[in-house]
């Protein structure tokens, strides 16, 4: 469009547009925000979820030590007589043993006073990477077919049980640990000053917690 005034010069007057290059340029800086915004969000929710794991697996831990203290903390020094078996410790600690530890524990409440035992015989079972805990309301019995099973811990290398005798002479940095209990030469119905429990974990490496053992009320 052309606009003349008396003695002005005519001009044109002209509107640009954004040329070919700029808008691939504005486009694949748009893509690239795109991609960035999309690897953060990514990212973010990667992260979020390897956070839950990690919890819920520190939770699965740490449900055991709480089960292992209430079983410890209520163990009974008390030896079920069994005709025409081997009597079985009140508190049994074997490596080489599926059952690495079996605890005779009371405690077991009964406010409906059904006609049970409140005693019962717990083991810590050690089988194809999982850590088992069986239950017997039988106090007298350990075969595994007789037992409740309960699966308390997947993805574990190993777990490792240790007794400290209750000895004058024995301390919780200066041992001497045993790995077996009841130790030789000791009561099978003596309990150790205190266990030590070693869970050896493929993602956490080596975790070891050392409970004292109290003193329980001795049965007839």
């Amino acid at each position: 469009m052309m606009v003349c005034k008396v003695g002005i010069a005519c001009q044109k007057s002209a509107q640009r547009g954004f040329t070919l290059i700029e808008v691939m340029i504005a486009i694949v800086i748009m893509a690239m925000i795109a991609v960035m915004t999309s690897q953060s969000f990514t990212a973010a929710i990667t992260s979020s979820e390897a956070t839950q794991e990690a919890i819920a697996r520190l939770a699965a831990v740490d449900r055991v030590w709480v089960l292992l203290e209430t079983d410890l903390r209520n163990a009974v020094p008390t030896i079920p007589q069994v005709q025409g078996q081997n009597a079985i410790p009140p508190l049994y600690v074997d490596p080489s043993e599926e059952y690495r530890l079996s605890i005779l524990r009371g405690g077991y409440a009964n406010p409906l006073r059904l006609p049970r035992t409140e005693m019962v015989r717990v083991g810590y079972r050690f089988e194809d990477n999982v850590l088992w805990r069986d239950t017997w309301n039988n106090i007298a019995d350990n075969d595994e077919r007789n037992a409740r099973p309960q699966r308390i811990l997947e993805e574990i290398d190993d777990i490792l049980v240790k007794a400290l005798p209750n000895s004058n002479s024995a301390s919780v940095t200066g041992g001497p640990w045993q790995e077996r209990w009841p130790a030789s030469g000791v009561r099978s119905d003596t309990f150790p000053a205190a266990i030590e429990v070693t869970l050896i974990l493929p993602d956490f490496g080596e975790i070891k917690r050392i409970y004292s053992i109290l003193p329980g009320i001795k049965g007839g």
